[in-house]
């Protein structure tokens, strides 16, 4: 099963380096403000699922363009199953100038808070064929 979501977001003054671009941290703040809002849009978030919480297990990022304060990027977001990972998948465009700015994988697990292992996603992806 393959989960789509987009958004349009801004980065802020705050969001720009020395080097006058959006940083590698900022970027990651960008793409986690996405996936909250993701979330919340399906009625979750990440430390609550059934007494589940979703935790990053690994990332990655291609940068390919820089982007700048108050340019509007369109964050394309897919999520997958692979076993017991949750794989979201970025895209980000840069619409001011129409080009792709980055691509990231974020790999998470659901870990059970109590027991800290992780499970299956299933609990995880029912939320949305429940919400669609």
């Amino acid at each position: 099963m393959t989960i789509e979501y987009i958004e349009i977001i801004k980065p802020r003054i705050s969001d720009i380096n020395y080097g006058g671009h959006v940083g590698h941290i900022e970027l990651i703040n960008l793409l986690h403000e996405v996936r909250v809002q993701f979330l919340k849009k399906h009625n979750l978030n990440e430390i609550e699922i059934n007494g589940n919480a979703l935790i990053v297990r690994e990332l990655q990022i291609k940068y390919i363009n820089q982007s700048f304060w108050n340019d509007e990027l369109k964050v394309h977001l897919t999520l997958q199953s692979d076993g017991a990972k949750i794989i979201f998948h970025y895209s980000v465009y840069n619409l001011s100038n129409n080009n792709i700015t980055a691509n990231a994988d974020i790999t998470m697990v659901l870990m059970n808070k109590n027991n800290q292992k992780p499970l299956k996603p299933n609990i995880f992806f029912e939320k949305f064929n429940v919400l669609k």
